[in-house]
């Protein structure tokens, strides 16, 4: 659209005469507001160098004229005719669309026109203040605090039993005057205080009987008597009489009868003198008394005076948590009123959270301060073919060290560490060296070649052959290999310059396989593990042999040294070798039966029991077994059909028995064993519990516990809803009275329960019973409302098979699940999602196995206007990588669906078995002011589902 001055766009259109009403410096009333304030006066000119243009629309005011505003503009070349003189109009091409943002001004929320007019060039909007009740905060108006809260709790009789709510705590009216009950047997008249407290006056005990005559004695009762249990007594003074009592005094005598026991203050002595009929009393100087006035202590008495000094109020109440992120301290010194101190409340931000123990609450300190990040776990298993290394460094989050991992595939097998030792990728099993030409006729040695044996078929991806001087021991050459090895299990590498009978059956050529003639060796690695080696050659004292057993002579020129038909290895080099003629890629034995292997296995037994695997039944050509005890011990290779072992941990265990012939035939025969700790089990099953409001924890408490000989396993239960925002539970152990350590972290709860597993250290039970006496767990309020904050916890220890799948599963963080499986999880299982929130990071997927394919991610997600959406994935190799993008309709959920490749959710899984995600979702309105019952955008249902 054409911009245009709004005057001379009217009076050009309509020919229309605008009146003009008066200017008081802010715009120009013109008397034609029934219309609209739509057509402005035309600009004019002040002066000769000054033009005045008038802004459209303008304001009808409670007098029935429009105002409109104006801007004064300088014409370089002079103004006339209401119009820079030699100027294009600055409005041309200009277009009023953008308003500026909602702002809070003194009024309230000031809100501008989404369609402006242009006035020299400069735009104009309309704005309208709108009134906010609960005040005006960043562009928006502030919800009512008191929304929902019902005040009717007050805190004693004293305070009437329905409050008012301000700012969103209640308030209740101090009942002064009721009557109420202090408790105490000798007050009376208890009457509610200004202060909201009840207190009584003492019984004063002032009606003693009357004096009575016993004989010559005149027993007097004191005037002021002692109140116990509500009850008065007066103690009784025996006056002798010289001259005769009668009638309840002495005779004769003027102070005969006289008591003097009505002292006329507190500060005088209980017993006076009587001179003439007439009582005397001391002064009872420092004596305890009561000045009358609340806010004194320490009364005492001077000279019949009582007087004390003001009252120091230095012990507040305790700190306590307003909320998860915020602490009420009170000042440390208060001021008195009627008798009771009150003391200035602080609000103090608690970076790391607020906590309380035994009602006084306190800030968490930062639980990542001093932790470094520098010792990873060392390497694992995390499947039969994946092996798992930690980065060096870690980031703290929470007090624990998280490292990113990188998923290996081992392809010969993953060989758990034992004792905690690192994982490594297993070797090829039954590789060894066969044949060997290093000292051909002329110069270099061009007929030299090596010849690898091993059962048929196997990768040597990750095998080298490594030649080594005899001459100080050290690495000289090495020959990286790959492909397979052949159908009767053999490999040659020769020289490029070899004869057609050699050079035509290798598998691979290369120069460096010209090895020195000796004394050298040669050995056959994968990565630094040595699977066989041969030295050659005469040794001196001072040469250094890298083969087996005693080195073998060189051959003559042109033989070659090679193993019998067996391709028997007995670990020694002179017995194992012999020379003669070359017979590369032939085999040196003849055709074999392939092994098939029988195991026999007990089905179970007790830590450290000696158990017996039997493989005699196997048959088939077979040269030697392999027993592998699946507990992270060596592997137990020989001839020997059966071997004996003992299990040093509880757990189930795979035994595999693998038979190779001596031409490199294979089969393995494989059973579970279950092994079981001698030990005292203990289980505690906690009750289903759900929070009541108001209430900051719940505590689970396991009395005169057993020692721990295991760690132990924490199984939680739980499920909770919050419009806007699903949190996950963290549940802590108490390790002293004041001291709590975290020991779960669920993932973000669901309307649904959820059931979770976690590990708890054998030390940290062990600390716990050390510090507290029992094992006590608690977890905190996280919702509103006791039907959506619920728990269920069961705590096992001295039970280690208690963390064991049955075959064919695996726990990844999410419960046992079947291998073969497709993951499938959903997260923001809620009826709007997580809202408020234009982009968030930390969006954990849990419990994700490797992928055996592509995957698929889906969210529904809403914003206000031209709602749109990207989506993030990190992996380990490249970072943040965009997955796809997608829109939505307004106010309402839409949905998208991408696929990711089965590369970037392999790469993406981290060390505790989860995948990340953000978004960043895009719409035209002001967050939490677009749609009606939604604090927009919103992203709920985030579902991932791929094969493994």
């Amino acid at each position: 659209m054409m911009g245009f001055r709004a005057g001379t766009f009217f009076l050009l259109s309509g020919g229309l005469a605008l009146l003009a009403c008066g200017d008081d410096g802010a715009g120009t009333s013109v008397a034609m507001c029934e219309g609209g304030c739509n057509v402005p006066p035309m600009a004019e000119c002040l002066s000769d160098v000054t033009l005045r243009s008038y802004a459209s629309p303008g304001v009808c005011g409670a007098d029935g004229s429009c105002t409109y505003g104006h801007v004064d503009f300088t014409c370089d070349n002079g103004c006339a005719a209401g119009a820079c003189v030699g100027e294009v109009d600055p409005c041309a091409e200009v277009v009023c669309v953008d308003p500026p943002a909602a702002r809070c001004g003194e009024g309230g929320l000031e809100t501008f026109a989404s369609l402006g007019s242009c006035a020299q060039g400069t735009c104009a909007y309309a704005s309208v203040v709108l009134p906010c009740t609960h005040g005006c905060v960043d562009g928006a108006c502030a919800g009512d605090p008191c929304a929902g809260v019902v005040c009717d709790e007050p805190p004693s009789a004293c305070h009437a039993p329905t409050g008012t709510c301000n700012g969103g705590v209640c308030s209740y009216a101090v009942l002064a005057g009721a009557a109420c009950d202090d408790g105490l047997p000798c007050s009376e008249d208890d009457r509610c205080g200004a202060n909201g407290t009840c207190a009584g006056t003492a019984i004063a005990c002032q009606s003693p009987g009357a004096s009575v005559c016993d004989g010559d004695v005149l027993r007097v009762p004191a005037a002021t008597g002692i109140c116990d249990a509500g009850q008065c007594s007066y103690p009784v003074t025996e006056v002798p009489c010289p001259d005769g009592c009668a009638d309840g005094k002495c005779l004769g005598d003027p102070c005969a009868g006289v008591v003097c026991d009505d002292p006329p203050s507190a500060c005088h002595a209980d017993r006076g003198t009587c001179q003439d009929g007439v009582c005397a009393y001391a002064f009872d100087n420092g004596a305890a008394c009561d000045d009358g006035d609340p806010c004194s202590d320490e009364d005492r008495c001077t000279n019949g005076v009582c007087a004390g000094g003001a009252r120091a109020c230095t012990t507040p109440e305790p700190a306590v948590c307003k909320d998860a992120e915020t602490l009420i301290a009170r000042a440390a010194t208060g001021t008195c009123s009627e008798g009771a101190c009150s003391y200035v409340a602080i609000e103090v931000p608690c970076a790391f959270g607020c906590v309380e123990v035994d009602g006084v609450g306190g800030c968490e300190g930062d639980p990542c301060a001093g932790v470094t990040c520098n010792a990873p776990p060392p390497a694992t298993c995390a499947n039969a073919t994946s092996l798992v290394v930690s980065a060096p460094t870690g980031l703290c989050a929470g007090g624990s060290c998280n490292y990113d991992t990188v998923v290996f595939t081992c392809t010969h097998g993953c060989q758990a560490g034992s004792a905690g030792a690192e994982a490594y990728c297993r070797p090829p099993a039954g590789l060894v060296i066969g044949e060997v030409l290093v000292d051909s006729a002329g110069f270099p040695d061009e007929d030299a070649f090596v010849e690898i044996h091993g059962p048929p078929g196997t990768e040597l991806d990750g095998v080298s052959i490594v030649g080594i001087n005899g001459n100080g021991g050290a690495d000289y050459v090495a020959i990286e290999l790959s492909g397979t090895l052949d159908s009767q299990g053999l490999f040659v590498v020769a020289h490029p310059e070899s004869a057609d009978a050699i050079a035509g059956v290798a598998d691979l050529l290369d120069d460096d396989v010209d090895l020195q003639n000796g004394p050298d060796s040669v050995q056959l690695r994968y990565g630094a593990i040595v699977l066989d080696a041969l030295a050659y050659g005469t040794f001196e004292t001072s040469d250094v042999a890298r083969g087996e057993g005693t080195p073998h002579p060189l051959a003559p020129t042109g033989e070659s040294l090679s193993r019998d038909a067996l391709y028997t290895d007995s670990d020694d080099n002179a017995a194992d070798f012999s020379s003669g003629t070359p017979t590369p890629a032939a085999p040196l034995g003849p055709s074999e039966v392939a092994p098939v292997v029988a195991l026999s296995c007990p089905a179970g037994g007790l830590v450290g029991e000696v158990l017996s695997f039997d493989a005699s039944a196997s048959t088939g050509s077979i040269a030697s077994f392999t027993f592998d005890f699946g507990d992270g011990s060596d592997l137990v290779q020989g001839a020997a059909t059966s071997q004996t072992h003992a299990f040093a941990t509880a757990g189930v265990f795979t035994v595999t028995a693998t038979a190779t012939s001596a031409g490199g035939l294979t089969d393995s025969g494989s059973c579970d064993v279950v092994i079981a700790a001698d030990e005292e089990q203990v289980t505690y099953e906690g009750d289903e519990v759900c929070m009541p409001a108001g209430q900051s924890y719940v505590y689970d408490v396991i009395s005169n516990p057993v020692t721990p000989t295991t760690d132990g396993k924490l199984t939680v239960r739980y499920k909770g809803t919050s419009p806007y925002n699903p949190k996950p539970y963290t549940i802590e152990i108490q390790l002293g009275a004041d001291d709590w350590e975290a020991v779960a972290v669920t993932n973000d709860s669901k309307n649904d329960w959820q059931t979770q597993n976690f590990r708890v250290p054998q030390a940290t039970i062990e600390a716990a019973i050390a510090g507290m006496g029992w094992i006590r767990f608690r977890h905190s309020y996280q919702y509103n409302g006791s039907a959506n904050d619920c728990m269920e916890l069961t705590f096992v220890y001295n039970c280690e098979l208690c963390f064991a799948c049955p075959a064919g599963e695996e726990d990844l963080g999410i419960g046992c699940q079947p291998v073969g499986a497709p993951y499938d999880y959903t997260s923001l299982e809620h009826p709007t999602g997580r809202c408020g929130a234009s982009s968030f990071d930390q969006l954990y997927l849990p419990g994700t196995p490797p992928a055996a394919g592509d995957g698929t991610l889906s969210l529904e997600f809403l914003g206000c206007e031209s709602t749109s959406i990207d989506v993030d994935l990190f992996t380990a190799n490249s970072g943040w990588v965009e997955i796809g993008s997608g829109s939505a309709p307004s106010c309402s959920f839409g949905k998208a669906t991408w696929t990711i490749p089965e590369a970037y959710l392999d790469q993406a899984i981290d060390e505790d078995h989860r995948m990340r995600f953000r978004w960043s979702l895009r719409d035209s309105c002001a967050a939490g002011m677009g749609c009606t019952s939604y604090n927009d955008p919103c992203v709920k249902n985030a579902h991932l589902t791929y094969p493994r």
